[in-house]
């Protein structure tokens, strides 16, 4: 996977240096874009639980990397801007497959898209024990 970088009024070349810089923190730190997306996800998660259990601190720390690699971006993309113009972030995202160059059909897509929501309310209904008869194997598959 890759990543982008959104910045209002920034020239192909601007938004190409500020990517550089921003893979640069990321490869120095060790950690993949996808690593840091991971890591903000798992944070927010905790977040999201008000903040209850273990603190995910190797995430953490990634997420910093992630946010050193957001300012980089806009200061590299930035370079020689009036400071009233300089945003505060670089709107850093991972991307997996941009649409223009899909190498998918959007019948393909579609049934993908179907097929994972299928799969993820089954994997939810599991969870909940829908299909728990009573069975010697849904001890296994629905524990206690």
């Amino acid at each position: 996977m890759t990543i982008t970088i959104r910045v209002e009024g920034a020239q192909p070349e601007e938004i190409v240096r500020g990517l550089l810089a921003a893979q640069e923190v990321f490869d120095k730190a060790g950690v993949t874009p996808d690593q840091a997306a991971t890591a903000r996800f798992v944070v927010e998660g905790w977040d999201i639980r008000g903040f209850t259990g273990k603190v995910p601190e190797e995430e953490l720390a990634i997420c910093t990397v992630c946010d050193e690699a957001d300012r980089a971006a806009v200061l590299a993309c930035c370079a020689g801007w009036a400071a009233d113009r300089v945003p505060d972030s670089a709107d850093l995202e991972l991307v997996r497959e941009p649409q223009r160059f899909s190498f998918t059909s959007e019948e393909e897509r579609s049934e993908w898209l179907f097929q994972t929501a299928d799969a993820g309310i089954l994997e939810e209904m599991c969870e909940e024990g829908y299909f728990n008869d009573g069975r010697p194997e849904d001890e296994v598959a629905f524990p206690a």
